[in-house]
């Protein structure tokens, strides 16, 4: 195992700046510690990444794109993952639990259609493209007139 100096945000983006000038055709990296690392992408995007050993089995979760993600968050955000992986949960299995759980979601309705009350004039007025006529109530099409 090697030691890596903990990175700062001046030396980030020096890197950076050499890396964009040289025009590399592979993927850079910046080692932070503790598995955390910066991947510079020859496409021109700055990738946080954590690599962890769970089960036994390497694994690799992505923190977000640096600038928008900062050194500091990045760190904060690997300081917590590593706490959940020794309490013994996977962060990768659990990110992929969350995401199914937001996709199953059913999305509101924004008519009372489906939920069982009757629908209100303005939303059968919406979804048929008629008009209610005023006399009647009755639904009226918008070129005849009302005969009551």
């Amino acid at each position: 195992m090697r030691i890596v100096r903990p990175l700062n945000d001046k030396q980030i983006r020096t890197k950076i700046k050499r890396v964009k000038d040289e025009a590399p055709d592979k993927p850079v990296t910046l080692w932070h510690g503790g598995g955390l690392y910066l991947l510079i992408k020859p496409n021109g995007s700055n990738l946080w990444r954590l690599q962890f050993t769970f089960a036994g089995k390497k694994r690799l979760m992505g923190l977000g794109e640096y600038p928008v993600v900062t050194l500091a968050a990045a760190t904060d955000k690997a300081n917590a993952l590593r706490a959940l992986i020794a309490a013994g949960v996977d962060p990768v299995a659990q990110q992929q639990e969350q995401a199914a759980q937001r996709e199953s979601k059913p999305e509101p309705s924004r008519t009372s259609l489906t939920s069982g009350t009757p629908p209100s004039r303005a939303v059968i007025a919406r979804q048929t493209g008629k008009k209610f006529c005023g006399c009647c109530a009755s639904l009226a099409n918008p070129l005849a007139q009302c005969r009551s």
